[in-house]
């Protein structure tokens, strides 16, 4: 490696470390603390966007000194990250968001930002009646339906629909998203949000994210390949097995107690499948935190110990690659699910935020071609034992410590 890929490297690391770092801290420590306003603020500021774009560029520098253009399907999948991360920055700068309130039978011109400023639609909106609908119980709400018209100002144009949980209303490039309604005053709430650049790009790298992880498996020069070649059985069976847990864990957490009933959030399809690919993520990466203790516990130094070592070495390299990649189709899964229902593909909440620290801590052990550390044994399976503290926080801690829009998965 030349002298100027190792500094494109530790450009890249040490920044994007430090970024990691502070943003778990203003959505961890600052939530519900005297800290929030700060953390908020830190979170939105352009001084975060700069860094970002900086670790970014010097990442895409990085990438060419090592030549990933060479191995397609890595190449893609950095260039999907790197289309997120576009994706993200174009709607910080040029996306418009913000909240208004409807009562029926009144029109509404536009909406207020975040900033307080009153923003203008393009059409007229105009609440028709808020609706609740109940589950065979008569108590529970299954839906809230808001029934709304729009007319275009130009060309005078009318258009009814509704605006549902998990369904939201598109005019004029305005996506209008239910926030709160009361059905018995007949007013509701609605989030806005115009951002067709930011989620074109955000969609067209997570769908290029999805193509390159299915397609990194059949690239025949890669470390992954080349083990999965010799222990592909038996890659086949634990992953099987794991499978099979994560879809008993799934239907238990997906399905509700008997005489209660889902929120209508979450009365989703993308219930299931962002439940099991998280699932299935972190059953793999306990089970390679239990194979790493196991591996440092073989101290021996017969020929049958080091051959034991080199076995459970292999089938944690082996299992880590498609733990990283669930738990990122996971995440971008509830991405696209959130966008759905609130609006929004990314806010900040702690699960999500230390779930994308959680997936930042474990693809750090598949560079290992960058950073040499990790190609020892003992520095590997050490670090991967650690590492499942993130995993230990992200699905325990953030739920009794923190709360936030997923406290409900407690």
């Amino acid at each position: 490696m030349t002298h100027f890929a190792h500094i494109l490297k530790y450009a890249t690391l040490i920044p994007a470390l430090m970024l990691l770092m502070h943003i778990v801290w203003c959505v961890s420590v600052g939530q519900g603390t005297q800290a929030k306003d700060t953390a908020t603020n830190f979170l939105l500021s352009e001084w975060l966007v700069g860094c970002t774009i900086a670790v970014g560029v010097c990442a895409a520098g990085y990438a060419l000194t090592r030549r990933w253009h060479r191995r397609w399907a890595t190449c893609a999948l950095h260039v999907a990250l790197g289309c997120i991360l576009m994706g993200a920055v174009t709607t910080y700068y040029h996306g418009k968001m913000g909240t208004c309130t409807l009562s029926s039978g009144k029109a509404t011109f536009g909406y207020v930002t975040p900033d307080g400023v009153v923003a203008h639609f393009p059409f007229h909106l105009t609440l028709d009646s808020a609706q609740v609908v109940y589950h065979a119980d008569k108590r529970t709400p299954k839906n809230y339906i808001a029934h709304i018209t729009t007319q275009d100002k130009t060309t005078g144009e009318v258009h009814r629909g509704s605006i549902e949980m998990n369904q939201i209303y598109r005019s004029g490039g305005y996506r209008l998203c239910l926030q709160t309604l009361n059905a018995t005053t007949n007013t509701c709430t609605l989030s806005i949000n115009h951002d067709p650049w930011g989620i074109g790009l955000t969609y067209a790298g997570y769908a290029l994210l999805a193509l390159s992880m299915i397609f990194f498996f059949t690239e025949k020069n890669s470390r992954w390949h080349s083990i999965y070649t010799t222990h592909g059985k038996a890659f086949w069976l634990s992953l099987a097995g794991v499978a099979l847990l994560a879809i008993l864990v799934t239907y238990m957490m997906s399905t509700p107690e008997p005489g209660e009933q889902l929120p209508p959030v979450l009365d989703s399809p993308l219930l299931g499948v962002h439940i099991f690919t998280i699932i299935t993520a972190y059953l793999l990466l306990l089970g390679i935190t239990l194979l790493s203790i196991a591996t440092l516990c073989l101290r021996g130094q017969t020929e049958r110990d080091e051959i034991r070592r080199t076995v459970l070495h292999t089938y944690c390299e082996m299992c880590l690659t498609p733990a990283v990649f669930l738990l990122a189709i996971g995440i971008f899964v509830g991405a696209i699910w959130a966008n759905v229902s609130w609006g929004r593909y990314w806010g900040w909440d702690p699960k999500e935020t230390w779930a994308l620290a959680t997936l930042l801590i474990y693809a750090l052990p598949l560079h290992r071609a960058s950073f040499p550390l990790f190609r020892r044994d003992v520095y590997f399976h050490t670090y991967c034992i650690l590492a499942f503290a993130s995993v230990l926080m992200t699905y325990f801690g953030v739920n009794h410590l923190l709360g936030g829009l997923h406290s409900y998965g407690g």
